[in-house]
């Protein structure tokens, strides 16, 4: 619901992606499960619906076009 969890860490006051050395077992696991709910959204579309969809990195960006597009529609 509140889109994609990138793991970051804080440098100098700074909130920064961590490199993937600094991630640890939770933050695999929520990379994890973002990937799987990616490749279920990617296999479940056809061609032409894909096609709107493959530049998306996160399930939560994949969602809002999806919900956009067919946003009134049956």
């Amino acid at each position: 619901m509140n889109g994609p969890c990138i793991p970051k860490t804080t440098i100098d006051g700074k909130l920064v992606k961590k490199i993937e050395d600094q991630h640890t077992k939770e933050d695999f696991m929520r990379l994890l499960k973002n990937s799987k709910a990616m490749h279920i959204l990617h296999c479940g579309l056809d061609a032409n619906k894909h096609n709107r969809i493959c530049a998306c990195e996160a399930t939560k960006e994949i969602s809002d076009k999806l919900v956009v597009t067919y946003e009134g529609t049956s």
